[in-house]
């Protein structure tokens, strides 16, 4: 982290603008936010909510789910 924190910190000095590209969790998510990239690129998924992300679209693969309502009991 401190390697990449350097970098990033001398890539800013010089003008260019950081992306990160694919955080795959919270937990990688919440580490690249510490080292503010002008942008993050995530693709969560939350199987106990039901949610699942769609993919990052790399090598043009996207997945798509079909939402279900469900009746409480």
């Amino acid at each position: 982290m401190k390697k990449c924190s350097a970098l990033m910190y001398q890539l800013k000095k010089w003008g260019f603008e950081v992306n990160v590209y694919n955080a795959t969790d919270l937990e990688q998510f919440l580490k690249v936010m510490i080292l503010s990239p002008r942008s993050i690129t995530s693709d969560f998924n939350f199987p106990e909510w039901n949610y699942y992300g769609r993919g990052s679209g790399k090598n043009g693969i996207q997945s798509d789910y079909v939402e279900q309502q469900v009746k409480f009991k």
